[in-house]
């Protein structure tokens, strides 16, 4: 009896783990040091779905991990400027910026959140919030005068911001010569 059950065993074993094993969970086998230089790799080469594959890895096997503030920072702007997916890429700058407030990409991070809501998803209340936060979390950035900027004008036609901001700089310009 023990050698037929045996037998039937033997013979549906196989057969269970080759239904069983495409099912189960995929893990690397890449180091994160591998996984990051074939994303990179993938990313430059404008392979952007299987970039974004590995950028995932890295942050599923490797939650603590050395590059997972590059990895957050990075799918930030692939999911923003190659899959125009910009509440994801608020996501992960926002994922970013929080866990990573020292880092020297963090301001830009949070300068972009704000920068989309404004810019891409015209969400003036967020771009504000995001926008003070900046100047509240890095008053003496760089960007602290674009961010100041952006809240002056939420919500306004960028183009015709724009020009408006040439045709002041122009007036100055010529004023300046005819008072010298």
């Amino acid at each position: 009896m023990l050698d037929a059950q045996w037998n039937t065993m033997r013979t549906a074993l196989p057969l269970l783990l080759g239904f069983a094993v495409p099912f189960l969970p995929s893990c690397s086998v890449l180091s994160e040091d591998e996984l990051l230089e074939k994303a990179q790799t993938e990313h430059k080469a404008g392979n952007y779905q299987e970039a974004l594959k590995y950028y995932e890895i890295i942050l599923d096997e490797y939650p603590s991990g050395m590059y997972k503030s590059s990895t957050l920072f990075l799918l930030g702007s692939l999911y923003s400027n190659e899959f125009k997916d910009q509440r994801a890429a608020v996501q992960y700058y926002r994922e970013f910026a929080g866990s990573y407030p020292d880092d020297k990409d963090a301001p830009l991070a949070l300068f972009l959140i704000g920068f989309i809501y404004n810019n891409e998803l015209q969400e003036f209340e967020s771009a504000k919030t995001a926008y003070l936060s900046f100047l509240s979390q890095y008053p003496d950035h760089e960007m602290a005068a674009s961010a100041q900027f952006e809240l002056e004008h939420l919500g306004e036609d960028a183009a015709r911001v724009l020009q408006s901001a040439r045709s002041e700089k122009g007036s100055k310009d010529a004023s300046s010569r005819v008072n010298e």
